[in-house]
């Protein structure tokens, strides 16, 4: 996905507050627990991230999320990835665990008023916003009519090099 801001533009924000990317809870289970092909943009994402205290954040609904059990054949067990994804999102202090506040949750419905997202999508993409961030990087496809201050990247190898330029 082609960014909307020009790099030049955007390498010029040095705060990181300016440069926060959300991180929708399916890129963390690829970089965690996916194949190497789809792997691999999100663990480069994850990892420049992890480097830049404050930029990653996502919401606590991406707890429920990844610690769900997986029907995927070859699924890792409960427990490894409770204490993965534990370690990660709330021990490592690495990412910002934004609150679902009952804010957020009336914005949500206004918001599927007017959009086909999900229950769970829309909590993303409101709690994107109500932080400031520039960024939400996620593999859903229904991330439609974005408002004009978030950017919608996709988790691939073209979506992740284009963000981590503007982010460098």
């Amino acid at each position: 996905m082609t960014l909307r801001y020009a790099a030049s533009e955007m390498s010029r924000m040095t705060d990181t507050r300016k440069n926060r990317v959300y991180v929708d809870s399916n890129v963390l289970i690829y970089a965690v627990e996916g194949v190497p092909a789809i792997a691999g943009p999100a663990k480069k994402l994850i990892g420049f991230l992890r480097a830049r205290k404050g930029m990653m954040c996502t919401s606590e609904i991406a707890l429920a999320e990844v610690l769900a059990p997986s029907k995927r054949e070859g699924a890792w067990p409960l427990h490894a990835k409770r204490r993965v994804y534990l370690d990660f999102l709330i021990w490592s202090r690495t990412v910002s665990l934004l609150p679902v506040t009952r804010d957020i949750l009336i914005r949500t419905a206004d918001v599927r008023k007017s959009t086909k997202l999900k229950l769970l999508d829309a909590i993303h993409l409101i709690s994107a916003v109500s932080h400031e961030c520039t960024f939400l990087v996620s593999g859903d496809t229904d991330f439609k009519g974005m408002p004009p201050t978030l950017t919608h990247v996709a988790p691939d190898e073209n979506g992740v090099e284009s963000l981590l330029r503007v982010l460098a």
